[in-house]
């Protein structure tokens, strides 16, 4: 395979560009760009992101392969961030493997070999957040500390723990102004905002910054899943408002998830979220396709009036916000609705609250009662 520093040599001469004129372009000196060609110093990862954006128009194949030969401790530790970022596993999990038989940088690899294990799913949450305390316990860098209140604050979500995600923001924010380093702290920065949007919208119940936060993110590039995500959270957030907005937001996250080989996630979205979307608007209430959740189907059944059908299906699974809300549309029942409610104000999840908040407002008696729950007026 091509080194990194022979890609970017033969890069220069496709362009034609000496190596004074392409040190020009980057910002550093002639002498830098001789003494990486020539394997005896490496480049700082700063003057690689400019070289990136000024020879290589933008493509990340160049920062790929740095990445993955860099020896210098601070150059690996961009390194990691940025491979962590955008996805590049084999990339990553090279150069934690070379670390970890040059007993280099030990607490970092161990991190971000946790972070990878959350990307890829290959840990039960349970399991990630048992390493997380472990760690936490263990590690001395600011940065780690704050990558560590990241990963956990994103398996709370995961497993509908608002109130735990809104607590970690704050302590995030705190460390994260203990971060020296101008780029860590920028890329960080990013993590925290798309935690931002989650806590705004779930939390908080406010779509409109939720919006805000998750733009940023994508205007960020700091890296294509972080993409998806967002506007995986911008299609979520309208659910309530415009049912177009919704899916057509929620099909480009499937879209990007695709395109980067997320299969698994995307299907969950596509079985998941996109059709609860259809579902709850009334577009599609066939049975589905391979990809369709069984409290989907619930649904569903429920919102085609086939009562019993729902009900068997619901009687299968485990017992969540979610499903009690289902079973009270499966019911037409404002008890029902109202224990969901409860379930989810007790979880935090105030956006998803508007399920069983918008059935119990069809009734007249229950309007003031559901209101001052929620504080809606």
């Amino acid at each position: 395979m091509t080194s990194a520093r022979d890609f970017f040599g033969n890069h220069l001469q496709t362009l034609g560009y000496t190596q004074k004129y392409a040190a020009e372009l980057i910002g550093c000196s002639g002498g830098t760009i001789t003494n990486y060609i020539d394997y005896r110093r490496e480049l700082k990862f700063p003057t690689v992101m400019n070289a990136k954006d000024s020879l290589f128009d933008g493509d990340e194949h160049f920062v790929k392969l740095f990445c993955a030969e860099s020896r210098n401790s601070q150059n690996i530790k961009y390194s990691l961030e940025y491979l962590s970022t955008n996805r590049c596993f084999d990339e990553i999990e090279s150069l934690i493997n070379r670390c970890e038989r040059e007993n280099k940088l030990l607490d970092w690899c161990k991190v971000y070999r946790l972070i990878i294990n959350f990307q890829l799913m290959t840990d039960s949450y349970k399991s990630i957040l048992q390493r997380i305390y472990i760690l936490s316990h263990e590690i001395k860098d600011v940065e780690l500390k704050v990558l560590l209140d990241i990963i956990e604050a994103n398996v709370h979500h995961n497993i509908y723990e608002s109130s735990i995600v809104t607590r970690l923001i704050e302590t995030i924010e705190e460390k994260l102004a203990e971060v020296p380093d101008s780029y860590f702290k920028s890329s960080l920065n990013i993590r925290v905002l798309e935690l931002r949007s989650i806590d705004s919208l779930f939390s908080r119940n406010d779509p409109k910054t939720a919006r805000s936060y998750a733009k940023q993110v994508i205007s960020s590039k700091i890296g294509t899943k972080f993409v998806a995500d967002s506007y995986n959270i911008i299609g979520t957030s309208y659910i309530f408002e415009d049912a177009n907005k919704s899916l057509k937001y929620m099909s480009k996250s499937i879209k990007i998830l695709r395109k980067i080989g997320c299969q698994e996630v995307a299907d969950i979205r596509e079985g998941g979220t996109k059709r609860f979307i259809q579902t709850y608007w009334g577009l599609n209430l066939t049975e589905g396709n391979g990809t369709t959740q069984e409290s989907e189907l619930a649904f569903m059944a429920a919102k085609r009036g086939e009562t019993d059908k729902a009900l068997e299906m619901l009687d299968e699974l485990e017992e969540t916000p979610f499903r009690i809300y289902y079973e009270g549309v499966a019911k037409n029942d404002p008890m029902i609705h109202f224990k969901a409610l409860g379930k989810f104000i007790e979880l935090n999840e105030m956006f998803y609250a508007q399920l069983p908040y918008r059935e119990l407002l069809k009734h007249e008696q229950f309007k003031e009662a559901v209101k001052s729950l929620l504080n809606q007026n």
